[in-house]
């Protein structure tokens, strides 16, 4: 009995092969979703995915290009003005409440997007934070 290497119909990653029984033939059920109800845009080119058969024929963007259009100029100008604030030197508190979300959610947000978001800290927190280091060491020695 030979063994053959099988890969995923869909994506092409390497299958193990099974002791006994059928060999697979997708990876994952996800994969075998994505590969069967997936078709290419006819505008673009660009994968239209939505878990129907057939595929929808046109990507979002070109299904709606107004709103895809107006999507990114409100995503541009949004980054800018947060660049524009970080640059000010607003702390993450004061871009939050300038831009109408909590802090936690704000910069989780961000910081998903790929925003660089360092700590801030004040003078005051920095000296605290310093104390706390001298009476650590104190105490260890």
């Amino acid at each position: 009995m030979s063994v053959t290497e099988r890969t995923c119909v869909g994506c092409g990653t390497e299958l193990p092969s099974p002791a006994r029984g059928r060999p697979r033939k997708w990876c994952s059920e996800t994969c075998r979703q994505h590969t069967l109800y997936s078709g290419a845009c006819v505008d673009c080119g660009a994968p239209t995915y939505n878990g129907t058969v057939p595929p929808p024929e046109r990507c979002h963007d070109c299904n709606y290009p107004l709103f895809a259009q107006r999507a990114r100029e409100e995503a541009r100008e949004h980054r800018e003005a947060v660049e524009a604030a970080w640059a000010e030197g607003l702390t993450c508190r004061e871009m939050a409440a300038r831009f109408g979300w909590s802090q936690k959610q704000y910069v989780c947000q961000l910081r998903k997007r790929g925003y660089n978001l360092p700590h801030r800290r004040t003078p005051e927190q920095v000296k605290r934070i310093g104390d706390g280091w001298a009476e650590t060491r104190k105490a260890a020695a």
